[in-house]
């Protein structure tokens, strides 16, 4: 009996003790300090100046958060179009990219405005603004265009607020107070 009850209790040590060298830390366990992920979403915003137009497209991103928010990316890459109507239905495909800092934004985009009857406007966009926890932007926007054929409806500066919709993160890497980084 003696011996049965040691046995019992020695597989169950060794049964927890196996548990807690191999179980993963999390976030939630208040173990993982910092961590690195992977984002792919939908941006969706509304764009205001002279006139009105709409944006909507997708992004990547891999953001750093520390304490579990959100405070710095690597550069991130987005490809969408904005559209708007004035008079006639004006069609801008788009790509840029946007580095995060804290609150602080800046990005570069590229425009090829149209108006879908042979008028166009190649155009660069610089932005500085801010972003709420990588959910909400509000940025101003100066639309530098390439050439003189503006089409007369393309503001140069504007304000915008997007909202970010994420659809799929990976967590690549993440860092514990006790192993340091590792991968994912």
């Amino acid at each position: 009996m003696k011996a049965s009850l040691l046995f019992l209790l020695t597989l169950i040590s060794v049964s927890v003790i196996g548990q807690n060298e191999t179980e993963t830390d999390t976030l939630e366990s208040g173990h993982v300090t910092a961590s690195i992920r992977d984002t792919y979403g939908v941006k969706v915003g509304l764009s205001g100046g002279k006139h009105l137009f709409g944006e909507v497209g997708l992004y990547y991103e891999q953001m750093h958060e520390f304490g579990g928010l959100p405070l710095a990316n690597a550069p991130s890459f987005n490809l969408g179009a904005e559209f708007g109507y004035i008079g006639k239905p004006i069609l801008a495909p788009k790509i840029g990219t946007r580095v995060h800092a804290t609150i602080l934004q800046i990005g570069l985009s590229f425009l090829w405005y149209s108006d879908l009857n042979g008028g166009y406007a190649p155009t660069f966009r610089p932005e500085i603004g801010i972003g709420i926890f990588h959910e909400i932007e509000l940025v101003y926007a100066y639309n530098w265009d390439l050439v003189n054929e503006n089409m007369g409806m393309i503001n140069t500066h504007m304000v915008t607020l997007r909202v970010n919709l994420d659809f799929m993160q990976v967590y690549t890497h993440e860092h514990d107070t006790g192993a340091g980084w590792r991968e994912l």
